[in-house]
């Protein structure tokens, strides 16, 4: 049945019929706060792993040269970047 506003056959949505405007509202207020509730658990969730502890120390590691002698290594590693030190060597 048409509404009332329709005039000469035309499918409109009137402001007059009962629920017309409102159905959709009861779809989208719901998924709205079910995006919003996962949007925060994934804030909460970035917040307990640690994802913004130490914002700058990598963007000024990155800057630094490996190859700076002083920078402290490990016992036995290895100056050049493809080198195996000598210990960790498969013995044929």
């Amino acid at each position: 049945m048409p509404c009332a506003c329709a005039t000469k056959g035309e499918r409109v949505a009137c402001a007059n019929k009962p629920g017309w405007s409102v159905d959709i509202l009861y779809f989208l207020v719901p998924l709205s706060i079910v995006v919003m509730g996962i949007m925060i658990w994934a804030v909460v969730w970035t917040v307990r792993s640690g994802q913004y502890d130490d914002l700058e120390g990598p963007a000024h590691r990155i800057l630094m040269d490996d190859d700076d002698p002083r920078i402290p290594r490990p016992q036995g590693a290895s100056t050049e970047p493809g080198d195996t030190p000598p210990e960790k060597q498969a013995k044929h």
